[in-house]
């Protein structure tokens, strides 16, 4: 990208460079309008409110359509209530204290694998030898990264940082953590110079889609995100990889990668084509959800409009 094309793009903290003619709501979705982009984006332009209420409510679906990932561990549930959120045209029960969000079970999970993590990277194990992740004790869970090495502890303190920034940016900590990737921003790992090269010349032999992929250890820790549906076994993977196996058997799966191998992979699509069947007449295919079709209810602008943009996401994180 040339000096005068990067002036049309703007960067969005966790989804990297979108064009400027893109809306913000769109970034979840690409990083540059399409034609279907654009033409739901003048339904958009052309939608009238009865009242400050109903717009308020038609943009916080939105807003939540555009928070939507499929790669998300509670990617089918949410997706039921942004369905049933459009049908009634109002988005319920959306909200959660800090508190209620710190004592979720599966945040519980994401701090062991932290706590278990840094503790290996600073050699005070004992500190943390009952805790356990996914049901993976302390003790098995650092067995996957061997002998100990100067190496691995700087690499394993990476990779526990990199949940620790997940859990911080998620509100889901009350301490301050400042964040760095190490692809992205090399000038803060720069005390460490031989290990940080090291981390980045270990090149990841695994597969995407089908096709063989390579990719550097400090892109995979990066990617890492707790909060994946395959989240235990890409951090397995991980260690293993920091162990010196660099072609692990099962891929890793990160963000809207390898959408192929959910386990919701036909539910989704099956909720993708209803949704288009929902605001396309002239598309009648055989396996589509009725049920859903009567929570949609009667037609008007505003759900053709959210339900399209629905859609859209589906249909373009399926195909990543």
């Amino acid at each position: 990208m040339t000096s005068e094309d990067d002036k049309e793009y703007y960067e969005v903290p966790g989804y990297g460079k979108k064009h400027i003619s893109l809306r913000r709501h769109w970034v979840n979705v690409s990083s540059i309008p399409d034609e279907e982009i654009l033409e739901i984006d003048r339904m958009e332009d052309d939608l009238k409110f009865q009242n400050p209420e109903e717009k308020e409510n038609a943009y916080l679906i939105r807003r939540y359509i555009t928070r939507f990932e499929r790669c998300h561990h509670k990617a089918l549930q949410r997706l039921y209530k942004l369905i049933q959120a459009i049908g009634r045209g109002k988005l319920e029960n959306y909200k959660k204290s800090k508190k209620e969000r710190q004592q979720n079970q599966a945040v519980q999970q994401w701090k062991n694998a932290w706590k278990i993590l840094e503790a290996w990277a600073k050699d005070s194990d004992n500190n943390v030898k009952d805790l356990s992740y996914n049901g993976i004790t302390a003790h098995e869970l650092v067995e996957e990264i061997g002998t100990r090495t100067p190496l691995k502890e700087w690499q394993v303190q990476r990779l526990a940082d990199r949940i620790h920034c997940f859990l911080t940016y998620d509100n889901l900590l009350d301490d301050e953590f400042e964040c760095h990737e190490l692809e992205k921003e090399p000038q803060y790992y720069q005390d460490d110079p031989e290990f940080y090269n090291e981390t980045k010349n270990t090149i990841i032999h695994d597969t995407l889609n089908g096709k063989p992929r390579e990719w550097s250890l400090t892109l995979a820790i990066d990617d890492f995100f707790p909060c994946n549906w395959n989240h235990t076994q890409n951090l397995i993977q991980l260690l293993k990889v920091i162990d010196g196996d660099t072609h692990p058997e099962k891929p890793l799966i990160v963000c809207n990668q390898g959408s192929d191998l959910h386990p919701f992979y036909e539910d989704f699509l099956k909720i993708e084509k209803t949704l288009k069947a929902y605001w396309d007449e002239t598309y009648e295919p055989e396996d589509i959800n009725e049920e859903m079709l009567k929570t949609l209810d009667q037609k008007s602008p505003i759900k053709l409009w959210l339900v399209r943009s629905l859609q859209k996401t589906l249909k373009t994180q399926r195909a990543s």
